[in-house]
């Protein structure tokens, strides 16, 4: 996504979540937010890193795709866990699609 006057482009990684049909779309510090969320609301269980946040190239597609396959192996490990699948933190970050809600819903919660 390209950046407004203040800001800097970004990429967007799509969420597919099957069978139920949800599919959102979130950005790296989604992510974050929801690895932050987890680790707050689950204080001594082992949830999974993020990839770290590069700023020299990342944009290039090769980047980008080392971190979406990062990203996929964090979700799959999450979403295998039955403790964190009851999470509002997750079901919000996968099955909330409007990006205004979802971002009133992260502040309500940071």
């Amino acid at each position: 996504m390209d950046g407004g006057f203040f800001s800097r482009a970004y990429i967007l990684y799509r969420v597919q979540t099957k069978p139920l049909g949800w599919d959102v779309k979130r950005s790296y510090k989604d992510f974050v937010w929801l690895r932050n969320s987890l680790v707050g609301c689950f204080p001594g269980y082992f949830i999974p890193p993020v990839p770290s946040k590069q700023y020299l190239n990342s944009l290039s597609p090769e980047t980008a795709l080392k971190r979406q396959r990062f990203l996929k192996r964090f979700m799959d490990s999450v979403v295998l866990s039955p403790l964190f699948t009851r999470s509002p933190f997750l079901v919000e970050f996968l099955k909330q699609g409007n990006q205004d809600i979802f971002t009133a819903f992260q502040v309500c919660f940071t």
